[in-house]
């Protein structure tokens, strides 16, 4: 029994001794994970930071850049409406310029056309003026020549009839200036009244012829009227002329 229980203690102790090696095994392999774990948490760690300030680093840069292209997307964009304006002010006045000259020249050439269309009506309105007027100018010479032809021969019927009652009353000197009246008015007619002219300048010679005598106060009439005479009736002109001096 002593043996026994002598084996069995050292094979106790033999299984505490590999007990506590396996323990010691076992924490001594624990201390070394937990080690590894600390050593990869620090390298986790400083991955981490590295990973931060780059992380920093390019949002810093991104932000840089994203600010640089709104810098430049807007001096971009000014430099452009400026020389947008600029060139659209250039383009504004060179439309505006030949609009203007456009207009000039179709002002111009509308001046030009209504000149000319004025011209021609003024031609053809000073045409037909002129002929309008010697139109006229004929109706009114035809109208005065027929009036006044009409107002002579209202007066040779006037002078005609003052003859008659001349004639009737016999008084021969009367008679004598009333033939020389009617043939200042008969003359007055021209070549269609020349016979009757003629007929009263003979009845006054054969007053004068018979005797009767001129009023001296008539004389200056009378030769005025003599020399007036055409030269159809040169001849008995000539006649009355003898007594006249």
């Amino acid at each position: 029994m002593g043996i026994l229980k002598k084996l069995v203690l050292v094979i106790y102790l033999c299984l505490q001794v590999v007990s506590f090696q396996a323990i010691a095994q076992t924490e001594s392999e624990s201390t070394q994970a937990i080690s590894d774990l600390r050593v990869q948490i620090i390298r986790l760690e400083e991955q981490n930071k590295i990973l931060i300030t780059s992380n920093n680093d390019i949002r810093s840069s991104y932000h840089w850049a994203l600010g640089f292209s709104a810098t430049f997307l807007i001096l971009f964009l000014g430099v452009n409406i400026y020389f947008f304006r600029n060139r659209f002010d250039e383009d504004k006045e060179f439309l505006l310029n030949s609009i203007k000259d456009k207009f000039n020249l179709i002002e111009k050439n509308n001046q030009q056309v209504i000149a000319s269309e004025m011209a021609v009506f003024d031609a053809k309105l000073e045409m037909t003026f002129k002929t309008k007027s010697e139109q006229l100018t004929k109706y009114y010479d035809s109208s005065v020549s027929s009036n006044s032809t009409a107002i002579q021969r209202l007066l040779i019927e006037v002078t005609e009839l003052k003859l008659k009652n001349v004639i009737s009353d016999g008084c021969k000197p009367n008679i004598l200036t009333g033939y020389l009246a009617l043939a200042k008015e008969t003359l007055k007619l021209g070549s269609s009244y020349d016979w009757k002219t003629s007929e009263c300048l003979s009845k006054a010679k054969e007053l004068m012829d018979e005797g009767v005598k001129i009023e001296p106060m008539e004389l200056p009439e009378l030769i005025t009227f003599i020399n007036s005479l055409p030269e159809q009736f040169s001849g008995v002109s000539e006649e009355i002329r003898k007594y006249c001096r």
